[in-house]
């Protein structure tokens, strides 16, 4: 269940940048990202959550976190490697 939500938040998180044309915005998809990450693990961590929402939780943290790895990661990738 965990590794579901998992695939399922990375597809939807790439398809909400994709879709909505934020790739012309940087900055816009980083706050985004991080926002998320960072009230998703505000909820992850709590002591008071079921095992249902532990698993759901988890799923959306790391793949958010995962994406916004993976686009930081690109971005780098693209200025070095950009046509001058």
């Amino acid at each position: 269940m965990n590794y579901l939500f998992f695939v399922l938040t990375a597809i939807l998180d790439f398809l909400l940048v994709y879709f909505l044309k934020l790739l012309d915005n940087f900055w816009l998809i980083i706050s985004m990202l991080s926002l998320k990450v960072t009230i998703i693990g505000i909820f992850y961590f709590s002591q008071n959550t079921n095992r249902v929402s532990k698993a759901i939780l988890w799923g959306i943290f790391y793949a958010s976190l995962f994406f916004l790895t993976v686009l930081i990661l690109f971005v780098v990738w693209l200025v070095f490697n950009f046509p001058k």
